[in-house]
């Protein structure tokens, strides 16, 4: 019973965490949602009905932990399931706030400070992360990292321009996919989870669930510490390619 609630716990903490960049992202958008709410003012009242208990109601579903844990059950991506706070309208309800504010400053200076502040913070937020990109040329067009495309090429013409079936790492995963959807990835893909009691990846594990689900490929990152042979399972290393911290392995079936 304990295992399972601190499963759940952490299911919870991972989500919350990734979805509102540890906290930051949410602390303009509580302070917002309790100034309409808690405002005596009328002109308040279709901002309330319209964003506020819309919001509060979503909360009540995003901030379940037995939601979040179905959620995990059957998506088992948290890049996905945070897409679920999508529909909270955080940025309308912060523009709307400083409108309002905007509304009791009367002098100029006030409201240029206001404007200072409102920009200072959502640079804090966003971590100034893309701060001058724009101005500069991509010197990799598709922001891929180092060694994925070669990897989503090279399983195009190991598997003779067909569809490959490839079991890959998470990380991995998303960016091929996106450079190439063709690229067949079966839902046992999680191999984050195929691992040993002291933390290394399964190979055993993972042989097996490829050759069950069909995959010819399966790829593998020198920096994962491993364990087991996957080549008892009938694949066999073919490919070697430079990643931006690691080496990818791309293990074909014989």
């Amino acid at each position: 019973m304990l295992d399972s609630l601190n499963i759940i716990i952490g299911e919870t903490l991972e989500i919350y965490s990734l979805a509102t960049l540890n906290g930051k992202l949410f602390i303009p958008f509580f302070i917002c949602l309790a100034y309409v709410l808690l405002s005596p003012a009328k002109e308040d009242d279709r901002a309330r009905k319209y964003l506020v208990y819309p919001s509060l109601i979503l909360l009540v579903i995003l901030f379940n932990p037995v939601f979040i844990h179905l959620l995990f059950k059957y998506i088992e991506v948290p890049e996905r399931i945070v897409r679920m706070y999508w529909p909270l309208p955080m940025d309308i309800l912060f523009i709307y706030c400083v409108i309002r504010f905007f509304d009791f400053l009367g002098d100029k200076w006030k409201k240029a400070v206001l404007l200072i502040l409102a920009a200072v913070m959502l640079y804090i937020n966003t971590g100034g992360s893309h701060t001058g990109q724009s101005y500069t040329l991509a010197q990799n067009a598709e922001k891929m990292p180092k060694g994925t495309k070669q990897v989503a090429d090279s399983l195009h013409v190991l598997n003779n321009y067909q569809d490959p079936y490839v079991m890959m790492p998470e990380d991995l995963f998303f960016w091929t996919r996106e450079y190439n959807p063709y690229i067949r990835i079966p839902d046992i893909r999680e191999m984050k989870y195929m691992v040993t009691e002291d933390g290394a990846m399964d190979l055993d594990m993972v042989g097996k669930a490829a050759h069950e689900s069909g995959c010819s490929f399966v790829v593998l990152m020198s920096s994962v510490r491993t364990a087991g042979d996957i080549t008892e399972y009938g694949f066999e290393k073919t490919l070697t390619i430079e990643g931006q911290d690691c080496e990818y392995y791309i293990y074909m079936m014989k």
